[in-house]
């Protein structure tokens, strides 16, 4: 089992196929969500693969270590890649009805708010779907 946890890990972070990495991290978080966290939270910070790959493991973390993510969402949400920010968007949209019983949601909330400040005009077109699914879920 290690031997197959230590292949898939390579398979995400030295990527030859994005698709391919993405099945294997899909595989990984199953198999080993600790180990998949890990991964998915290097592939985010060391920016492996392309931003579709980035956002995908921005999800994976978001479901496989919730902490881990709302830490990142506080740490890069007012910088990251269009593409990360309205995964992030959209992942914390979809936990509206957690956000009364959960410090973590409520925390991601309030970090998503002011990092739509601070994001540029292009930005925030570029990604407007999941902007309003933000702003349906918590209001403006």
């Amino acid at each position: 089992m290690t031997s197959d946890i230590d292949d898939l890990v390579r398979q995400v972070q030295l990527p030859d196929d994005y698709e391919q990495a993405s099945e294997a991290l899909i595989e990984l978080v199953s198999l080993d969500p600790d180990t998949g966290a890990r991964v998915a939270l290097k592939v985010l910070q060391d920016g492996i693969g392309d931003v579709f790959l980035r956002g995908f493991a921005f999800d994976l973390l978001y479901r496989a270590h919730q902490a881990a993510a709302v830490d990142l969402i506080e740490q890069s949400a007012r910088t990251c890649e269009p593409h990360v920010f309205a995964e992030m968007l959209t992942e914390v949209a979809a936990d509206e009805a957690l956000a009364a019983e959960s410090d973590e949601v409520r925390r991601a909330v309030s970090a998503l708010r002011s990092a739509l400040k601070a994001r540029t005009p292009g930005d925030l077109e570029e990604i407007s779907g999941s902007v309003d699914m933000f702003f349906e879920a918590y209001g403006r």
